[in-house]
């Protein structure tokens, strides 16, 4: 257990010390939004998310946490990518309002970088 939890504290020390380039081969930024890297595209919306709020009224923003993404839905579930593997979008971390059309790019927000747990989702198109 405590070598688990000294190795998931070791990745994301890793992933804020190396996050992974803000550019694509491209020379993109929004190919790598859609693949909800941690820091990638945070600072661009940074005071958007400081407001938003899952449905269980938590808030999504905890100092770099939140980054562009993309989602989709598979047998009514929501998915979306964090750190370029699709995760289960639980429906309470959906976010309850938010006032922007996001249509180039969804949004989540994680608690950690390594963090599989998805606190907070925005999905592409828009507001409520």
């Amino acid at each position: 257990m405590r070598l688990a939890t000294l190795m998931l504290g070791l990745a994301a020390l890793l992933a804020c010390l190396f996050p992974p380039s803000t550019k694509a081969e491209d020379g993109s930024t929004l190919a790598l939004y859609s693949e909800g890297y941690y820091g990638v595209g945070h600072n661009k919306w940074h005071n958007i998310y400081e407001g938003m709020h899952n449905q269980n009224d938590v808030s999504c923003c905890h100092s770099g946490d939140c980054r562009p993404s993309s989602t989709k839905v598979e047998n009514g579930r929501l998915y979306v990518k964090v750190n370029g593997e699709w995760l289960f979008a639980p429906p309470n971390s959906r976010v309850k309002e938010y006032p922007y059309s996001w249509s180039e790019t969804a949004h989540v927000c994680t608690m950690f970088p390594a963090d599989r747990h998805v606190i907070c989702v925005a999905p592409e198109g828009p507001g409520t």
